[in-house]
């Protein structure tokens, strides 16, 4: 039972070991560096793509609720300061300046739009008029009215424009017709049904794996290479002991090779013939 527990454990140490190395790796060479530093950036990107695009359907709303903000605060100050001070009727706060403003007006004089705040009686009486008074006050002149449709038309517009970009959804027919242009303009084959979009996602990862495997094998490749070159360049004889060797075996065969063309070598084993006798059938031996 010890010897099983003790197995065990070391089989659940090895694993852990080797999941450790497989999320913790120090490279020691160029080429695992340039590998690391391509999947850290490929994870990276990855990430931050991913947090892009899930931020940007939190960015939606928020952007929308500013855009609108915006919008309503630049009508709220057009109407209530900038419309009272191109009608001149800013003058008008209390509801003796409206009665001041409006007898004026109907006496026909000219300066009640400009400076008939001198005309008004104030007292301490007098209340202050509404908002909503002073912006009518400001649309009943010819000029309050020719500013407020200017203004009108660039607001509808401006809502109408943004109000379409709200709810444009980034599909449909529309958005497929264009994409389809897009596709043909660039010569990739846009799939037309749902086979077709699964096996086009299919192609591109198995391209993507290949690509990812040619490139591996490539620094395998290299790594092999270097590899044998380190250990030829290792178990190679020295410098010294070849060159004597060559030597040894030139002179060798230099000597060998004289040794048979050489004319005086050739010579030497041509018996004297001083101290030979003629064998000839015409002489007969001496006595």
């Amino acid at each position: 039972m010890g010897s099983q527990d003790e197995t065990t454990q070391r089989s659940r140490r090895r694993k852990i070991v080797n999941k450790r190395k497989k999320w913790f790796f120090i490279p020691t060479t160029k080429e695992q560096f340039k590998l690391c530093a391509q999947r850290f950036s490929f994870h990276f990107f990855n990430c931050v793509f991913k947090i892009a695009d899930k931020a940007m359907y939190l960015l939606g709303p928020v952007l929308i609720a500013v855009a609108s903000t915006i919008i309503v605060g630049l009508t709220y100050v057009y109407l209530t300061v900038i419309l009272p001070m191109l009608t001149g009727s800013n003058w008008v706060h209390t509801n003796d300046d409206w009665d001041a403003y409006w007898k004026m007006r109907e006496e026909g004089r000219e300066d009640a739009n400009n400076n008939a705040a001198a005309a008004a009686v104030k007292t301490e009486d007098s209340t202050p008029i509404s908002t909503i008074s002073s912006v009518l006050l400001a649309l009943s002149t010819p000029t309050g009215i020719a500013h407020t449709l200017l203004v009108l038309f660039f607001l509808i517009n401006v809502l109408y424009n943004y109000y379409q970009c709200v709810i444009t959804s980034n599909s449909g027919p529309a958005y497929d017709l264009v994409v389809q242009e897009l596709a043909e303009a660039t010569g990739f084959q846009y799939p037309q049904s749902e086979e077709e979009l699964v096996q086009c996602k299919k192609d591109f990862e198995k391209k993507i794996y290949e690509k990812v495997q040619q490139r591996r094998n490539a620094i395998m490749a290299a790594n092999r290479n270097r590899n044998t070159a380190a250990a030829s360049r290792t178990t190679s004889p020295p410098l010294g002991m070849s060159n004597n060797a060559t030597s040894n075996g030139d002179v060798e065969s230099q000597t060998s090779s004289s040794s048979s063309q050489s004319p005086l070598m050739a010579t030497s084993t041509i018996a004297n013939p001083a101290t030979t006798a003629p064998t000839s059938n015409n002489h007969a031996p001496l006595p």
